[in-house]
This record gives C-alpha cells, sequence and structure tokens, in this order.
C-alpha cells in the first residue's frame, strides 16, 4: 500500500527476416508487408500478454524519435494475401520460423503459425536450443527463414539502433543493414535530454 507502479517498454519481441540471402524469399518487401499484415498483434498480446504486453505498429514506440506516423500496418490478412500475390506467391509459400526453445511459449508459436498459415504460408517451427540459436543470431545467420527475437530494455532508440544495427556486434546476422547509413563506429550523445 502508498506503492506506485511506473512502467516503461522493456521487452521487444519479433520476426527477423533474412533479407541478407540473395534468394531469401524475404528480400521481396513486399513479402515482409505481407507477413505484417497477416499477424493480428493486438490478439497475441492480448492472449499471451496478462496484461503487460502491447502490441507495437512499428519497431520504434508512438513518441519516440524513430517513431513515423502512417507507416503502421494494421491485420488485414486480405491485403496480405494481396501482397503475396503481387510478390509471385499467390499460393503462398514454405518456410521456417525459427524461436529459442528456452524463452519462446511454444503456445505463441502455434498462434504465429496458424496467422501466417491463413495467408498461405506454411511455417514449420525449429525450436533451437540455445547455442544453436546464439550462433545463428550471432554469426553464421538463418537462410530463408523468419526468427523471432526477443531484446530487452533499451528505452533510448538510438541505443536499442545501433544494438541492432551496428555492424561490429554482428547481431541480427541475416538482416542487411541500410546502405546509406553506417552504425559501425556510432557515436551517441552522452546527454540523452
Amino acid at each position: 500500500e502508498g506503492f506506485i507502479a511506473n512502467a516503461i517498454p522493456s521487452l521487444l519481441m519479433g520476426l527477423a527476416p533474412d533479407t541478407k540471402n540473395p534468394d531469401s524469399v524475404y528480400k521481396d518487401i513486399r513479402v515482409r508487408k505481407a507477413i505484417e499484415h497477416a499477424i493480428d498483434r493486438k490478439a497475441l498480446t492480448e492472449a499471451f500478454g496478462y496484461g503487460f504486453l502491447k502490441p507495437r505498429p512499428l519497431f520504434s514506440p508512438p513518441g519516440s524519435p524513430g517513431y513515423i506516423e502512417g507507416l503502421e500496418r494494421e491485420y488485414n490478412p486480405e491485403k496480405a494475401r494481396q501482397l503475396l500475390k503481387e510478390a509471385g506467391y499467390p499460393k503462398g509459400f514454405k518456410t521456417t520460423l525459427i524461436a529459442d526453445v528456452v524463452f519462446v511459449s511454444r503456445d505463441m508459436m502455434a498462434t504465429l503459425q496458424a496467422f501466417l498459415a491463413d495467408v498461405g504460408i506454411k511455417a514449420e517451427v525449429d525450436f533451437a536450443d540455445p547455442g544453436r540459436y546464439a550462433d545463428w543470431r550471432r554469426h553464421t545467420g538463418w537462410k530463408g527463414a523468419l526468427m523471432f527475437m526477443r531484446n530487452g530494455l533499451m528505452p533510448w532508440i538510438p541505443d536499442l539502433m545501433a544494438f541492432i544495427l551496428d555492424a561490429d556486434r554482428n547481431d541480427y546476422s541475416s538482416m542487411q543493414r541500410p546502405e546509406a547509413v553506417s552504425y559501425t563506429h556510432l557515436t551517441l550523445p552522452t546527454n540523452r535530454e
């Protein structure tokens, strides 16, 4: 009694597509957009968030410097099917959804699998042991698959972007970094106000 609970965004979960390999289906932005439209984030967070998870329409949360109004992609399976058709996959395709066997809910992965199947994407879930998962994420990369990612608290968006896009860190090793921006030697200001 008498305590106030403060909460800030702390855990970011999402799907990381293989965009680095030239033969990956995920090189086509229409396929990536289709996946965004295929997943009902609100239903997913309500079912598995126990009142603590909130759906995020973009990587950066609303109100942060990286949030761009109007880029949100809402749940729309029909739009997802149309985008897949435009990308040359009118009947969908098969893929793998990689998840860390230790930290990821099997029920959540089954739900993601069902959302994808509804638009024609048949995803086999590979629950990777921590060593294999870490190797794929940080070193050798994953091929033609989606990797379910979890990242911890980094409330300042430039820190989070440097964490993900820093070429020296080699995290998210199968995701292509933007050519126009180099995060390898990112210098961040010490005053973050």
